[in-house]
């Protein structure tokens, strides 16, 4: 069965790149009707990115895992500050870097920051994430698809399972320093606790 939308609905999509971050509102005929983009340097100059990423000697390139949240908190207040009517906004897309990721610490609790937007004087998710009694994420800066420092784990995922083809055929990729199962592995070995 069809659904039927609005005329006058309103459909917003965030993209979350490497160096910035886009939010776009388009209605039901595909028209622009508002757009924000602003790069994290630039907007974030205190997470020292250059060109949305840390990198260090050793092949290793992050992200600072909070960047992701106060940029999401400021491309959202930006909109709310516009003259878009919010409330006509039927869906929201996202989509962010394809292998960057955040290590979230297992006793963090999303609801609990959620809450406390709710019930105080709180206005941020960054605020409230920082209220939080415990740790928000087990690696401040997570891995980005830039990162190349788990090449070592690539080779021994290949030894583990017969080869990089079967590993394609397995998880329709070879093995690249830019998957999150090296990435992991890594961690793994580094700091078995986290």
């Amino acid at each position: 069965m069809a659904r039927l939308v609005q005329d006058n609905a309103l459909f917003l999509g965030l993209d979350c790149f490497t160096q910035s971050m886009s939010a776009l509102v388009v209605d039901t005929c595909g028209q622009v009707v508002y757009e924000s983009s602003f790069r994290f340097d630039e907007r974030f100059p205190h997470y020292n990115t250059k060109n949305g990423a840390l990198r260090s000697a050793e092949n290793e390139v992050a992200i600072p895992s909070f960047m992701f949240v106060e940029s999401l908190d400021a491309i959202m207040g930006v909109l709310a500050k516009s003259s878009v009517d919010l409330t006509k906004i039927k869906s929201i897309s996202g989509s962010a870097q394809q292998h960057s990721s955040v290590y979230w610490s297992k006793d963090f609790s999303l609801r609990r920051c959620f809450d406390a937007v709710i019930d105080s004087d709180v206005t941020t998710m960054i605020e409230a994430m920082k209220k939080q009694q415990e740790p928000v994420f087990c690696l401040p800066n997570g891995p980005s698809w830039m990162d190349s420092s788990t090449t070592h784990y690539c080779k021994e995922l290949e030894a583990a399972v017969g080869g990089s083809d079967r590993v394609a055929e397995i998880s329709g990729s070879r093995p690249t320093s830019a998957l999150q199962a090296t990435e992991i592995a890594k961690r793994i070995h580094e700091d078995p606790a986290s």
